[in-house]
């Protein structure tokens, strides 16, 4: 059974991850923007870096974004 801590941690992970689909989906972010990467993400929301990272991990699975290292995040086409 998760523990507080968890569950926190993953309502506050998809609050997260809702915000940053609404974003791409409603056109604030264009195909080919930049998406903030993780050290903005955990300064921005408060949270922590494998938080910031698992958020990324699924806008890249969604299709919604698309990862170059040594670059940055982007927006899909």
């Amino acid at each position: 059974m998760p523990t507080r801590s968890c569950a926190k941690a993953r309502c506050r992970q998809g609050e997260i991850l809702g915000h940053g689909c609404a974003r791409i989906r409603s056109g604030k972010l264009q195909p080919g923007d930049r998406v903030p990467g993780i050290s903005r993400m955990m300064q921005e929301f408060g949270i922590a870096r494998t938080t910031a990272g698992k958020v990324l991990a699924v806008l890249k699975d969604e299709g919604l974004i698309t990862v170059t290292p040594g670059w940055g995040s982007f927006v899909s086409q």
